[in-house]
């Protein structure tokens, strides 16, 4: 089958990381911000106009990142659920590698398909984009199926659970100012930016203490310790996202750091940096700022310490986020 990109390295992974790097610059990705405020706006409506409590997951925070995704890609409407239940697959935890294998040899098969289509007729998405590219550069029809796959999982599932882990953040700390930050952010939305910030470099991604491990190219130097060539080694970017010396009172949650956004690891680094950076902040931005808009009176539906967290997946997140909100008077307008 072949190698995901995220294990990959060289030029191999050079040429496949190029084909879509255009499609995911920041300013490719500011355009899509209009549209994916529109979306989040319009599923915060929808949820408002259920009663509440509801679960953010369920009702914003899978429902965004997974439709921006998909559109960019050109998954088919009518297969999108397939699509949803093969990522989830994907994530199994350890134990459950043949579940995980299964799936990606059913989305690579599927993936490989759908080129073929977008070949003969081509559309404006990333699927016409790679099938078109990939004969061109001697990139294989695994590794441009496989890069869908992980355009897909890499675009959905953690920016998905680091919103929901980051509104639970905002709804259960308290800006220096007195209020919690989201009571704070509704007054103050300029700092929605630096908040969205701070939730990615607090809130974990995985279960996982460790990165994925790094093949080390030349003999290397680490706090003391000698990773020579050819050796493996896996950080944590989850601690150094708490290094002390990058940043003061690495356990307070502040958004208004001056370095949230520069010196954060949550994305990794060098030829791996996360080649959707742009686009999850936009979404994260996107959702919060819709429920900050529409729901400035937002609370958690029950005490923190009863959520329940998902061990069944690889990505760090809660099963559900219960939230509520003071019921509309009759006749209101949703967008208060």
């Amino acid at each position: 089958m072949g190698e995901l990109i995220l294990t990959q390295r060289g030029e191999r992974h050079r040429k496949i990381r190029n084909l879509v790097m255009d499609a995911f610059t920041s300013r490719a990705a500011e355009k899509h911000r209009p549209s994916v405020q529109a979306l989040a706006d319009e599923y915060v409506t929808a949820m408002l106009a259920t009663e509440p409590p509801t679960d953010l997951i369920t009702a914003l925070t899978q429902q965004i990142p997974f439709e921006v995704i998909t559109r960019l890609l050109g998954v088919p409407t009518k297969d999108g659920e397939e699509f949803r239940a093969w990522s989830d697959d994907i994530m199994a935890p350890a134990g459950e590698e043949h579940r995980a294998l299964v799936a990606a040899l059913a989305m690579l098969e599927y993936n490989k398909r759908l080129m073929a289509v977008r070949r003969d007729r081509p559309e404006d998405d990333l699927i016409t984009t790679i099938a078109q590219r990939a004969p061109a550069i001697g990139v294989t029809e695994d590794d441009a199926g496989l890069l869908i796959i992980a355009l897909l999982v890499g675009g959905w599932e953690t920016t998905s659970s680091v919103a929901a882990g980051g509104v639970l953040r905002l709804l259960t700390t308290h800006h220096p100012s007195g209020p919690t930050v989201y009571r704070y952010l509704t007054q103050q939305p300029q700092h929605l930016p630096g908040a969205v910030a701070e939730i990615v470099r607090t809130v974990p991604t995985s279960w996982g203490k460790t990165g994925l491990p790094r093949l080390a190219i030349q003999d290397t130097v680490v706090d003391g310790h000698t990773i020579k060539k050819g050796e493996f080694a896996a950080a944590g970017h989850d601690a150094g996202n708490h290094d002390p010396t990058v940043f003061p009172d690495p356990d307070r949650f502040d958004i208004h750091r001056p370095n949230g956004v520069t010196d954060t690891l949550a994305f990794g680094g060098g030829a791996h940096y996360c080649i959707g950076v742009h686009l999850a902040r936009i979404e994260i931005e996107g959702m919060i700022g819709a429920l900050l808009r529409q729901v400035p009176d937002l609370e958690l539906a029950c005490d923190p310490a009863e959520l329940e967290w998902d061990y069944t997946t690889t990505v760090h997140r809660t099963t559900a986020l219960p939230v509520t909100w003071p019921p509309l008077p009759s006749g209101a307008p949703a967008d208060r």
